[in-house]
């Protein structure tokens, strides 16, 4: 899906945000998939990055039918002019005025 082009930054912001926290989620679930098989010198078995990598698969299936519920929900994309959005910028600030409102 595109963005307007006013709201790019705020686009490929949060693409950022989502993808490190995914990757910090995955590294977590793997480490504690196979740390519980750590040998008494230190190292882990094999079996536990065999059964980490084994668990990839699955998670792809559930992330591919999540996403395809997500995308069954999202509605048309409809026509803004800058009539209906006369500061569109304000949006993205925390402390701006809320598309729609009138401030001025």
């Amino acid at each position: 899906m595109g963005v307007p082009p006013e709201q790019t930054g705020v686009a490929s912001g949060m693409n950022a945000n989502i993808r490190t926290i995914g990757g910090s989620i995955g590294a977590a679930v793997m480490s504690s998939i196979v740390i519980p098989g750590v040998r008494a010198g230190g190292t882990p078995r094999e079996s536990g990055y065999t059964h980490g990598f084994a668990l990839l698969p699955v998670a792809a299936i559930a992330a591919a039918i999540a996403a395809f519920f997500v995308l069954g929900t999202l509605r048309s994309p409809t026509t803004i002019t800058k009539a209906t959005l006369p500061h569109a910028e304000f949006g993205i600030v925390a402390a701006g005025t809320l598309v729609g409102d009138e401030s001025e």
